[in-house]
């Protein structure tokens, strides 16, 4: 599958979790979440969350709505009490676990933009040439990581290689300048 395809199943994967996220990032609901798997397995109800959350009932009944919304929590009635549990599937948990898991490939695949891999193979390329290449090529060069821009950059390069009489075989600006 090419990346602007995966890109766009990612979005449709997020988009499934568009939920979920939120219902995670807030850190008390995932302390209720953390405080849920430490209780009773048969279910908590309100009063007990709110012991060992130091939340008010109307708070934590806020929180675990959201949480049943997203998929995280259920519930059910016994009579006139209300048990909430962590919902055995986890198929909310899953989505964004696989959403992120797609999302953490897909960075993978993509070239480093962060220059510390260019000014590496930067390096081992001006080691491999050797004699040649003088200190002013070396800056000349080092100067050229720093340009966005690619035409620019290539154009300057060839310059540098006629200047210098290396042969354009022994350095490329696509080695360590990211393309578009």
């Amino acid at each position: 599958m090419d990346l602007a395809k995966e890109i766009e199943e990612l979005a449709m994967n997020f988009e499934a979790c568009h939920k979920t996220l939120p219902a995670m990032g807030d850190e008390m609901r995932q302390h209720i979440i953390l405080e849920m798997m430490r209780m009773d397995y048969h279910g908590s109800r309100v009063p007990d969350i709110t012991g060992r959350t130091n939340l008010s009932r109307p708070a934590v009944s806020h929180h675990l709505q959201i949480l049943k919304d997203a998929g995280i929590v259920k519930m059910r009635k016994e009579g006139t009490m209300t048990y909430y549990y962590l919902d055995p599937d986890m198929e909310s948990f899953t989505l964004l676990s696989n959403a992120l898991l797609q999302a953490v490939q897909i960075c993978a695949a993509l070239p480093n933009r962060s220059g510390e891999e260019y000014h590496l193979n930067f390096s081992l390329m001006i080691d491999d040439i050797g004699g040649p290449v003088t200190e002013r090529l070396i800056e000349e060069l080092e100067d050229c990581l720093s340009w966005s821009d690619l035409e620019t950059a290539k154009a300057r390069n060839e310059q540098l290689h006629k200047a210098a009489d290396v042969p354009p075989g022994w350095f490329y600006m696509s080695d360590w300048v990211s393309a578009e």
